[in-house]
């Protein structure tokens, strides 16, 4: 067997062809075949839009008074009073009231001199209800006016409302027939809760003005009167009564004074059923049950009550009992006093 030395020799000999040169160099990556397209960047999507408001309640417009006025011009002039009696006519009717009680017909000649006054106060009385009923008209009038104002103004704003819906639905792309009518009981959802606050609004405001009328009423009260309050403590007391609001000490102390006065009161009130040591104005108590003055009673111990004698069957108050029986026959009562 040769060496590799020896193969080699025999390889480089002279009656070999030469060996072929080197393969050229391939380029890099296959032949005719197109690289894929690099990856675009990535589509930043905003948040998808925001759902329209609802349409708030559209407010009121302005109350028509005019309406009302055009309605009372229709009310015909007030009726005038009957003209004053003059001297004439005075001395002439108390010459005709002395003939008629003489004859005795007083009671229907005073009833045709008042007649002139009572066709007058019937005339007014037909005029202010009529006038009532103008005005009553006018104002039911004008707030029928006025709701449908606000009507107007409210299917306007709905109508836009809608409209803004409809814009958004196309906007965020929503048309599957399941989201849309999603969408819609959100909205009509959002609506209502609007309205409710508004209704919760208007329902605080009324019941703050009631309260502030109430309180305004107390506190003209509390500071009129022999006993009234400081103004600043009425207003503190009107407050308090209505609101709860926390008494400071001074006016803590006029309504503890307050308290005390009428404690006193009901206490003065009821010493003389329960035998106090001041008791009330002596009193005399007739037989017809009627109470009356002691003053009232006479030397013989009764009082003359419509021309007819009464027996005085008890005192009460300044010191006697109720049931203690009135003298008979004697000129001083068991009070000494005549």
């Amino acid at each position: 067997m040769p060496s590799v030395l020896e193969t080699l020799l025999a390889l480089n000999g002279g009656n070999l062809p030469p060996l072929p040169g080197p393969a050229p160099t391939l380029p890099l990556g296959l032949p005719n075949v197109a690289l894929p397209p690099a990856p675009a960047p990535p589509i930043t999507v905003g948040p998808p839009p925001a759902m329209p408001q609802a349409a708030p309640v559209a407010p009121a417009p302005a109350f028509n008074q005019g309406l009302v006025n055009q309605y009372l011009q229709f009310l015909p002039p007030p009726p005038t009073p009957p003209p004053a009696p003059s001297r004439l006519q005075q001395v002439a009717g108390v010459l005709g009231g002395i003939g008629a009680g003489l004859q005795g017909r007083g009671p229907e000649f005073a009833y045709q001199l008042q007649e002139p006054q009572r066709r007058y106060q019937q005339q007014v009385e037909n005029y202010n209800q009529q006038r009532g009923q103008l005005g009553l008209a006018g104002f039911e009038a004008a707030r029928r006016e006025q709701a449908q104002g606000q009507a107007e103004t409210q299917s306007r704003a709905d109508k836009q409302n809608e409209r803004e819906f409809q814009a958004w639905l196309r906007q965020a792309n929503i048309t599957d027939e399941q989201a849309i009518m999603q969408a819609r009981q959100a909205f009509e959802l959002q609506k209502i809760r609007e309205q409710e606050r508004i209704a919760q609004e208007k329902q605080a405001a009324q019941q703050k003005a009631i309260d502030e009328r109430q309180a305004r009423t107390i506190e003209y009260n509390l500071a009129s009167g022999s006993d009234a309050a400081p103004p600043a403590i009425a207003k503190e007391m009107a407050q308090y009564i209505i609101n709860g609001t926390p008494l400071s000490p001074a006016a803590q102390k006029w309504r503890n004074g307050q308290v005390q006065k009428i404690a006193a009161q009901i206490r003065k009130l009821t010493q003389g059923s329960t035998g106090g040591a001041k008791p009330g104005k002596p009193m005399a108590q007739l037989e017809n049950g009627d109470v009356v003055p002691i003053s009232k009673v006479g030397k013989e111990g009764r009082v003359i009550i419509n021309g007819k004698p009464q027996k005085v069957v008890g005192y009460t108050g300044g010191g006697a009992s109720s049931g203690q029986q009135a003298p008979q026959g004697k000129k001083t009562d068991p009070l000494g006093i005549r």
